[in-house]
Parts: C-alpha cells; structure tokens; sequence
C-alpha cells in the first residue's frame, strides 16, 4: 500500500508547515488564515491512503519525510517548516530531530534535507530550505502551553472565569500529572479548561477547536503568539 502525506498539493503551495499531529494542522490553518499570513499548505506526520491515519506525532518526521520526498511535485517546494514542541530540553528536542533527518537522508540515498539545523532561525539556504519552529521559544511544554494562557487572558478580560477557571484547571492537573513532563501536563490543563469554558460542547477536542470556535477562546491574533507570527511571515517573504 502506498502511503501518502495528508492533504498535501504541492502544485498549488510550495511553502509547506508540517507539525507533529493534526491538532496542528488545525491550529496553523486558522492562525495563517487570522493573521493573513498566505502561501503555506498545512499538514502533519500522520498518513493516509486511505484513512484511517497511520501513526503520527514527534517520532514520524523519520518516516514522513522521505514520503514526502516522493511526491512528484516535491522539486517544486520550497520551503519546509518542520514545527515540534520545545518539550522538557529544546536543545535536545533539536538534537533529536536532527537524528530523525539524518536517518530519512539515508532513507532516501542522497542528502535533501538540510541537516544542520537551529531552532527558531530563519533559513537562507537549502532546496528546500528548512525551517524548525521549537514551540514555545525560551521555555518549557508544547502549543498548547500558549495556548492555555491566551485562553485564561481572554477569558479574564471578558470576565473572571478565567482565574477560577484555571484554579479548578491546576487543582485537578496537580493532583492527576505527578511526574508528567510539561508538555504532557499543559495538553491536559488545556482540554480541561476548554470543557469548563466552552458549555454547549465540553467535550469539545483542541483539534476541533478552531473550527468550532474560531478565536472565542484562543484568540489568535495576540502578543503571545509574537514569535510564531514573525517567523511565519519570515517565511512567507522568501
């Protein structure tokens, strides 16, 4: 059986954003399309032919990439924005996807991937040229660490669910994480959160969110979401 990247048409986008699973893929559709940031298709390690999707997260670039690599339209791309969560050590969490490129370089036969890669750079080089962009910058977790303080502000700034929101969120979060790594954690606080806020659908799944909600509980047009913005329009304007 063949696999294939999801939803990918390389002839129509050659600037690509590829995150670890498809909650990102959602996120980075709606906040391109909030923040008119244009060109990118969007999609994640995950593939299909058809669905169900095989596995996807952190430990599928490996496996992701020389897929992509076989597209017929791939000579047409680029730029290739590989997005991961910094997790407990960014520096490792590089380390690691380095590793990850490198084995799909051989995979391949040839080197098509930039291997020599830094984290939250833009690069100038590279066909295509490759960019990581290590969720949050400067600091521990994963998106959803941003995102479950820009739920808690806006909803603060509306009224004070917020703050007694986020204490029901950390109470039950500290007793049920002991031991849990920061990202781990925080993805947990932010699906508890938004079944507290958002009362006609509390099952409601960060992956849902943007479609359903669109920016009534992430907004994401603001300050905390700076760096992602100026990188991607780094991006954009090459």
């Amino acid at each position: 059986m063949r696999w294939k990247p999801y939803l990918l048409n390389l002839r129509d986008c050659h600037k690509v954003i590829v995150g670890e699973g498809e909650s990102d893929r959602h996120f980075f559709t709606a906040f391109c399309r909030a923040n008119n940031i244009n060109g990118f298709d969007y999609a994640f390690t995950g593939m299909h032919s058809p669905p169900p999707y095989q596995p996807s997260g952190f430990s599928e670039f490996v496996r992701y990439l020389p897929v992509l690599e076989k597209l017929a339209d791939f000579s047409s791309l680029t730029d290739l924005v590989l997005v991961c969560d910094a997790g407990e050590n960014d520096n490792q969490k590089l380390a690691q996807l380095r590793t990850q490129i490198q084995r799909a370089n051989h995979a391949i036969g040839r080197q098509v991937f930039s291997e020599n890669l830094e984290a939250n750079i833009v690069a100038a080089q590279g066909t295509p040229r490759v960019h990581v962009l290590l969720i949050p910058n400067n600091r521990r977790g994963g998106l959803e660490t941003i995102c479950v303080d820009v739920a808690r502000d806006h909803q603060n700034s509306r009224n004070s669910r917020g703050s007694m929101i986020e204490g029901w969120v950390n109470a039950f979060a500290n007793n049920a994480c002991v031991g849990w790594t920061t990202e781990k954690r925080d993805k947990l606080r932010l699906q508890a959160f938004l079944s507290a806020a958002w009362d006609s659908k509390p099952d409601i799944h960060f992956s849902q969110l943007f479609d359903i909600t669109r920016d009534q509980l992430v907004p994401l047009t603001g300050p905390s979401f700076d760096d992602i913005r100026r990188f991607l329009r780094a991006v954009e304007s090459l």
